[in-house]
């Protein structure tokens, strides 16, 4: 391993407009999950909720009181088949026999579905909008790292990382940085996502459990460039469970992760002056910081800086920087203040968001 090898996904390529499914797709029977319980076998197979329901152990199910009868029936099988569907597309599964976890609608799934679309128009609700900053921040990044790997775009997916997972190969990178979309699951932790490339018309998700199941690691760090994704739910003695538990027992060392959504702009900025100072590499700097320490300065530095210094330093990491296939190039500005002086990420929620857990040094 090379002591300074960097590996990093972002920018993913998102749909311009996430489509809805043709209704004339949609199921004909079947049950709508509303909630899918900790640590059931649905939630342990990967069932979430506003999945429909359409079969269990080969029989259909259109209401609560059909799928509970057909888990009785057939309780002295050790699994049972389930079948359902999601944007459009149908899935079997298999899941241990008994209660598997998950409440479902009281109304057909039909009826359920466009429910969820017309609120869906409404609330514009799971649109992911392309993230500036992440295109500039790991161009910034990259530049620091004479050993470096980095996914953006289309190749920012779950397949490229899949490969990598199977040949063994994310084992050979000291620093791991994920800039995106983070979807936070504070019921189901291990269910919390990355969001990335999917296809043209959908967005796809790395989720926390299959880190946790699949991922071999030897990292110093791995920073998770994103929203919430230090939300988790309590595990006790285990800790935070979600993505912090995920990374640390799959070998990383520490992880740094974000509480709350986070500002394009500003992150960029921060990110780019932790990593200098994790690898001494700033003006003024003798020797390499600690983490916590390499990430405590950067939020002192952040909160103190000018819109001048600020908006000269957006425009130098971002020079040259394009937006891959679409054609745009990187457009990272600062919010609009009195005075050329003035400290635009002074407030908290701009810098205080990053967290360090695992080892500090």
């Amino acid at each position: 391993m090379q002591p300074t090898s960097f590996f990093a996904i972002g920018d993913p390529a998102y749909p311009s407009v996430r489509l809805a499914v043709d209704s004339k797709n949609w199921p004909k029977h079947g049950v709508t999950i509303k909630q899918v319980l900790p640590d059931g076998a649905a939630a342990r197979v990967g069932l979430r909720t506003g999945d429909v329901l359409l079969d269990y152990a080969k029989e259909p199910i259109n209401s609560h009181e059909e799928l509970v009868t057909s888990i009785k029936k057939h309780s002295t099988n050790p699994t049972n088949s389930v079948r359902y569907w999601r944007d459009g597309q149908t899935h079997t599964i298999d899941v241990t026999s008994g209660k598997i976890g998950v409440g479902v609608e009281d109304i057909p799934a039909t009826q359920s579905l466009a429910l969820q679309e017309s609120l869906a128009k409404l609330n514009r609700g799971g649109d992911w909008d392309e993230l500036p900053g992440t295109a500039a921040e790991l161009a910034s990044l990259q530049s620091l790292f004479p050993q470096s790997t980095v996914l953006t775009r289309k190749e920012a997916s779950p397949t490229k990382l899949a490969e990598l997972v199977k040949a063994d190969k994310l084992k050979d990178y000291r620093y791991l940085h994920f800039a995106t979309h983070g979807e936070a699951n504070s019921v189901m932790a291990f269910q919390s996502s990355l969001i990335l490339h999917g296809d043209d018309k959908s967005v796809a998700r790395l989720t926390a459990r299959e880190i946790l199941d699949t991922w071999k690691l030897n990292a110093e760090l791995v920073t998770l460039s994103a929203c919430e994704t230090a939300i988790g739910k309590d595990g006790g003695g285990d800790g935070l469970l979600g993505f912090a538990q995920a990374f640390l027992t799959a070998g990383a060392r520490s992880v740094c992760l974000s509480l709350w959504k986070v500002d394009d702009a500003a992150t960029a900025l921060l990110m780019e002056r932790f990593y200098q100072n994790l690898l001494g590499k700033r003006d003024g700097l003798a020797k390499p910081m600690a983490k916590a320490d390499a990430l405590r300065e950067a939020k002192q530095w952040l909160r103190n800086l000018s819109t001048e210094d600020a908006t000269v330093r957006l425009a130098k990491i971002s020079q040259g920087v394009a937006r891959g296939a679409r054609g745009k190039n990187v457009d990272l500005k600062v919010v609009a203040t009195e005075t050329k002086d003035a400290k635009p990420f002074a407030h908290p929620k701009y810098w205080a968001a990053f967290i360090l857990i695992g080892d500090p040094n």
